[in-house]
This record gives C-alpha cells, sequence and structure tokens, in this order.
C-alpha cells in the first residue's frame, strides 16, 4: 500500500524585505519518501548545506519521514532583490512515486475570483504539490493628524493648520514592536487650539476612494420625499394650453443648478397631482441652446408668472463604478462626500450616510386556537425585502498576490442621496479605529500611551501696567477670550489667573484681562489652556501587514479631543 504525504506546514504571510527564517514541516506515513525544491523570483534554487539560493542548489533529494510522521526543517529567505518582479517564491514537494509514495487526495480551495488558493488547498492529484511566499515591497505609512472638513475644503474649523507628521517602513509580515511616534500641529496665525480630551486609539482613520455609476431603486420606495434643488421660480410665458418646452425666468445655472434632468417638477394642480411614477419630470435641459428653456416628460398647462419647484430624485442604493472598487466597504462603514456642493459661499462637504443594510417589513395579526378552546390574536412580522449593506451581485472580485483589489457590487446606505449627486461622484470612504482597520485593510495597529499636550505660549510686556485691565505685549498670538489664561511675575499668585476677555489676534497690541492688574515692562507672561503649538506623541506597533498597497496614511481626528479657534 502506498505511503501518503499528508500535509506540508509552513508560515504562508509575507516575507518581509530584509528576509526571514521559516520553518517547515513534512507530514505523512512511516517511511512515506519526498523531496522539496525551492525556487526564487530569480530563477535560483535553494541549497539546504549552503543556505543560500544559487543557480546549482538541488533542494532536499529523497527524505523519508520517520515514525514520528512528520519531517522538519527551515528555509533562509534572504533580503529581497528590488529589482525582481514578481517577489514570490515557489515551493515543489515531490511525493516520489519510485518509493510507493503519493500525495494526499486533492482538496481544493478557491479565492473569491475562482482561482486556486494554492496554499490553502492540500494534497494533489500528480506527484507535486506546489506551494507559494510572497515577498512584496515595504509599506509606508504614513501617521499625522487631521480634520476631514479642514482638509478639503476653507470651511473647517481647522482650516489653516500645518502638520508635520512621521512615516514607518514596515515589512510585510513582520511586526515593528513599539515604535515612538511624535507629531506636531501648528494653527493658523491668528487661530489656536484647546484639548478638549486626551486621543485614544478609535480616533484614527484611513481615507479612500469610491464611486458610484448609477442609482437602483427599492422596489415601491418613495424617491422624490427628499430636499428640494429650488423653489420659486417664475415661469416666463403662457403655456396655459399644455406644452412640453417650458420657459423660465432664470438661467438654469451651475453651482448650484436650479433644476436638472430627472428633476420632479411641482408647483401647480396638474403638476402636484402626477405623483410617484407618474410624477412629471425634465428629461432636458437647456433646449435649443438656450438655459432658460426645460423639457417635461408630459405636456401640462402651467400659466405665466406661476412658481415651480424642482426636486431631484432620492435613492438608497447605488452601483460601484467599473473603475472603481467596493472592496473596502464593511457594514458600517461611513462615507462622505467632498464635491463642489455650495453652500453660501465656500464649498462644503456633503453628508453621504452609513453602510448599512435594508429590510422592509409587513406585520399582520392571525388568530390561533388554543388545545383548550379560546382564541389568541398573534402579531406576525414578515420581510418583504431586504438586501445587505454590500451586495456583490455575483461579480468576482480581482485578486493580485492574494489580496482583493477590486470588488464591484451595489451599496446600501442608511437613508437616500439625491440621486444626481451620488452618480459618477467620487466620495470617500472612511475608515475609523484600529480594529477596522484591521479588518478592512490587513493591518493590524497598536497605540499606546497616547498624549496630547500645548507648547504653551509666551510673550513679555511692553510697558509698565499700573492697577489697568489693559497689558501691551510683544504677541498675542495662542490666547482665545475667555478661554485662555495668562501667568507670569507681577499677576496675583493669591488669586486665580485672569482670562484673557479681548479678541483672539496676532502680533503686538493689548490684552484686556478680567482682573486689574500691576506688572512690570519686560515681564514674560505664559498663555495657559490654548496655544497654536499641539504635539501629540505616543507609540505605534504594526504588525501582520498584508495589504495591497506600498504607501497608507494614518490621521488622528483633531475634530474628536481638540477644539479650534
Amino acid at each position: 500500500m502506498a505511503k501518503v504525504i499528508k500535509d506540508f506546514k509552513i508560515d504562508f504571510s509575507s516575507v518581509p524585505t530584509v528576509g526571514a527564517t521559516r520553518a517547515f514541516r513534512v507530514e505523512g506515513d512511516n517511511g512515506a519518501i519526498f523531496s522539496i525544491q525551492v525556487k526564487s523570483p530569480l530563477g535560483t534554487y535553494y541549497d539546504f548545506t549552503t543556505n543560500t539560493f544559487t543557480s546549482t542548489g538541488s533542494g532536499l533529494k529523497n527524505k523519508k519521514i520517520p515514525g514520528s510522521g512528520s519531517f522538519n526543517g527551515s528555509i533562509i529567505f534572504p533580503v529581497m532583490d528590488t529589482g525582481t518582479t514578481p517577489k514570490q517564491y515557489e515551493i515543489y514537494i515531490f511525493a516520489e512515486s519510485t518509493y510507493d509514495t503519493v500525495h494526499a487526495e486533492y482538496q481544493e480551495v478557491l479565492y473569491e475570483d475562482n482561482s486556486v488558493n494554492v496554499n490553502l488547498s492540500k494534497g494533489s492529484n500528480s506527484s507535486i504539490l506546489r506551494k507559494i511566499i510572497y515577498q512584496p515591497a515595504d509599506v509606508t505609512v504614513t501617521l499625522r493628524a487631521g480634520d476631514l472638513n479642514s482638509d478639503n475644503y476653507s470651511s473647517g474649523d481647522f482650516h489653516g493648520f500645518s502638520v508635520a507628521s512621521q512615516s514607518f517602513v514596515i515589512g510585510r509580515g513582520a511586526s515593528t514592536g513599539k515604535k515612538a511616534f511624535s507629531i506636531t500641529v501648528t494653527a493658523g496665525a491668528t487661530n489656536a487650539f484647546e484639548i478638549i480630551r486626551q486621543p485614544v486609539a478609535s480616533d484614527i482613520y484611513m481615507i479612500d476612494d469610491i464611486k458610484f455609476s448609477d442609482y437602483i431603486r427599492v422596489p415601491n420606495e418613495e424617491v422624490w420625499d427628499g430636499t428640494a434643488r429650488s423653489s420659486g421660480k417664475v415661469v416666463d410665458g403662457d403655456f396655459s394650453d399644455g406644452a412640453t418646452n417650458i420657459t423660465m425666468d432664470d438661467d438654469v445655472g451651475t453651482n448650484p443648478a436650479l433644476w436638472a434632468i430627472g428633476d420632479r417638477v411641482t408647483g401647480n394642480a396638474a403638476l402636484d397631482a402626477k405623483t410617484g411614477d407618474n410624477a412629471v419630470t425634465i428629461t432636458a435641459i437647456n433646449v435649443g441652446s438656450n438655459a432658460k428653456v426645460f423639457t417635461l416628460s408630459e405636456s401640462i398647462a402651467i400659466n405665466n408668472d406661476e412658481t415651480l419647484t424642482f426636486t431631484p430624485p432620492h435613492y438608497r442604493r447605488f452601483r460601484i463604478a467599473s473603475d472603481s472598487s467596493g472592496h473596502l466597504l464593511k457594514n458600517g462603514s461611513t462615507v462622505l462626500a467632498y464635491l463642489t456642493t455650495y453652500a453660501g459661499s465656500v464649498y462644503a462637504p456633503t453628508d453621504v450616510g452609513i453602510v448599512r443594510g435594508y429590510s422592509e417589513n409587513t406585520e399582520y395579526d392571525s388568530i390561533i386556537q388554543n388545545e383548550d378552546g379560546s382564541m389568541d390574536t398573534v402579531s406576525n412580522t414578515v420581510v418583504t425585502f431586504s438586501v445587505p449593506a454590500f451586495d456583490k451581485e455575483g461579480a468576482k472580485p480581482t485578486v493580485v498576490d492574494r489580496d482583493i483589489t477590486k470588488q464591484l457590487g451595489v451599496i446600501t446606505f442608511d437613508k437616500k442621496l439625491k440621486g444626481d449627486t451620488a452618480s459618477g461622484s467620487t466620495f470617500k470612504i472612511i475608515t475609523r479605529g484600529t480594529s477596522s482597520i484591521e479588518s478592512v485593510k490587513n493591518m493590524k495597529v497598536e497605540l499606546t500611551n497616547l498624549e496630547a499636550t500645548l507648547t504653551a505660549p509666551t510673550t513679555v510686556t511692553t510697558a509698565d501696567v499700573v492697577n489697568n485691565a489693559g497689558i501691551p505685549v510683544a504677541d498675542r498670538e495662542g490666547a482665545v477670550p475667555n478661554v485662555s489664561t495668562i501667568s507670569g511675575i507681577g499677576i496675583d499668585p493669591t488669586a486665580a489667573d485672569p482670562f484673557i476677555t479681548s479678541a483672539i489676534a496676532d502680533g503686538s497690541g493689548f490684552w484686556v484681562v478680567g482682573l486689574l492688574q500691576t506688572i512690570e515692562s519686560g515681564t514674560t507672561l505664559t498663555v495657559n489652556n490654548t496655544s497654536r503649538v499641539l504635539t501629540i506623541t505616543g507609540e505605534i506597533e504594526f504588525s501582520n501587514v498584508e495589504i495591497n498597497a506600498t504607501a497608507q496614511t494614518l490621521n488622528f481626528d483633531l475634530s474628536k479631543f481638540i477644539k479650534a479657534y
């Protein structure tokens, strides 16, 4: 009876660029004979005698599994040759049929794209068993502090701040151990920070892009219950006999447009009566190159000077664009829109929503008869429609070096979005907290000893102050009225430090405080509670880094623990 090679075990995680030693174990029947050959990305082979890869390396030849049922050995993977592509090692385990040895029966495991996962598959239909170990390039992770609004728009509370970030080069498949970090954030000249609380690991977030192509209507979904695009817009012309092309006083405009293709039009009894699937909508704009004219989906009587309201359809389900991917989405992911949505005099981000499954239920009562003949009413709930947070719709992912890099499908939000805003637009996936980053990014991050500190501003008085609440100083930066206090020689040590009550400003000038002071010229004063300079320190450790990317950015969300002025 043939002896069986039952399994080959080794750590299949990525080998860091600095190399690694990996122990292996061949399991099988007592007396089974096998050989091993390890091929490098350079086409060289591992020599188990010299523990190096050479052009003449021959591997292990005709080794026997002892009575213990396993043969143990190791392979030393060298420092990666940076010019090698692809960076993978192939391990071949041969069952020596000459010595009546075979592999166990083949058990195939597939990736989601239906390609074979050779490392999880077991056994072989031939005398050869193949495994792969990757040695990808290092990942550079940049640690910084940010604010989602201020990083993208002038409207954010932290607008104008600068960050001195810190980067870490991480070998995939290895742990970095704890590394100290220090990140400095500096506010604008007339701005300042106040610490609300100390940072925690859940304040970390990462940002990725995602784009949608079109929307999908949930069955029986009311799409016209969202916010109107515009209202009170005046008709220019008598269309009381019915018309499809309507002229308005206003041009359609941009940023924001007053109406768009697909909008429902309401404003008189005939228009308002058309609801749901029968709603009157705009099918064309800029008709005849006239920005005041649009086309309706049907002829409707509209009088001169009537005012119309334009409402875009709103949907909760959107299909991922073909040039984008949803593989980084998970139930509960936050999606934000950084679009040119005009709000007053500045451009501001659009709130999108949370990725979440959606269902509709029907409730009804039924009557049941008990064994004693009595009757009871029972309430029942039936799920009539249900969709997951992310529906792949049977689409296969793209898998590169074991990692999914692309996945199409349909995303469902916890609320409805304006259809024409979402379609074709690029959004941001926000992944928050170390646990979510690990599950989404295949990268374990641990943060410890986190601390935020302010560099207390100091300045000097430029003249004597005698029993006065006004204090002339050389520089007023970093001080916030009714938040900052000052201390120094001449400030009464028996009373609480006085609050600065004058407006926030930069450069020389006067501080006004809440108590009368007597201070000599040239006295150094220190500002407490606020500062332009914030420093975040702590220790960070990376492990199990299997992310398919060479650069990533981790952000401390300043808005969670810092107040900006």
